[in-house]
C-alpha cells in the first residue's frame, strides 16, 4: 500500500481508523510501527492524526471495573399507565 501512488478514498482511512481503535490493545509494537509507516505514505489530513493518536495512546484494558451506582428502592414503586 505504501508504494501505491493513488490517493485512497476516505472510506479506506476510516476503516483503518476503526481497526486501530478496535484492536490497538492487541497490536504488537511491530504492527503499530508498520501502520505508522504506512500512514506516512497514505495520509488524510483529518483522519491520519486520529490514527496516530489511537496508536500512541496508552492501552486501556477491558478489565477496568465499572462504576457502581447505588439505587434506593421505594415502596410501591410502580409505573402507572
Amino acid at each position: 500500500m505504501k508504494n501505491d501512488e493513488r490517493d485512497m478514498p476516505v472510506l479506506w482511512h476510516q476503516c483503518l481508523l476503526a481497526v486501530c481503535q478496535r484492536y490497538k490493545n492487541d497490536l504488537s509494537p511491530e504492527q503499530k510501527a508498520a501502520i505508522m509507516e504506512l500512514i506516512r505514505y497514505q495520509n488524510h489530513y483529518l483522519i491520519t492524526p486520529e490514527i496516530r493518536r489511537e496508536l500512541e495512546s496508552k492501552s486501556t484494558d477491558v478489565d477496568v471495573p465499572a462504576t457502581r451506582v447505588e439505587t434506593v428502592a421505594r415502596p410501591n414503586d410502580t409505573m402507572e399507565f
